[in-house]
């Protein structure tokens, strides 16, 4: 069962990180944990099946869940071997998922900027018309409004 456990979570690696065939992986997920609670536990199995699940997470972009099953794998393999290059290996991909988490939430503020300039130059555009369906023309600082909403969108998205 131990050599079970193992190729079991081998096989979730390739299958979900590098192929990203997620639902094999999970039923790959399964029997690798059927197999380390066969054998009685292991910290090392249960170590490295927590790194695996969470390279499979961060794989599936689902940050905020690999991040922790990465802290909980640095967290094992530091009581198993403190210096060990799984540990390394461990911290380097908790780093790699608080790294991705950044960028999602860099990427999300930056699409979130966006929206608000375009409800500006939108907003804008109405009152202008607006003033333009009943013949008056609208206030200069609505046009001089919709020119900057305009200009800061166009030098937001470079």
């Amino acid at each position: 069962d131990q050599v079970r456990a193992e190729a079991a979570t081998s096989l979730m690696l390739v299958l979900g990180v590098r192929q990203a065939r997620y639902a094999e992986a999970a039923a790959w997920d399964k029997l690798a944990e059927g197999a380390i609670a066969r054998v009685g536990g292991g910290p090392w199995l249960e170590a490295r099946l927590l790194q695996t699940r969470g390279l499979l997470r961060y794989a599936e972009g689902k940050l905020p869940e690999a991040i922790e099953l990465q802290q909980r794998a640095a967290d094992s393999f530091a009581k198993l071997d403190p210096g060990g290059v799984q540990r390394g290996l461990a911290l380097n991909e908790l780093g790699a998922a608080y790294r991705g988490a950044r960028k999602a939430f860099t990427d999300l503020a930056g699409l979130l900027t966006i929206a608000r300039l375009l409800q500006l130059v939108g907003e804008q555009a109405g009152v202008v018309r607006r003033h333009t369906r009943v013949g008056t023309p609208p206030p200069i600082e609505y046009l001089d409004n919709f020119r900057k909403a305009v200009h800061e969108l166009i030098r937001f998205l470079g």
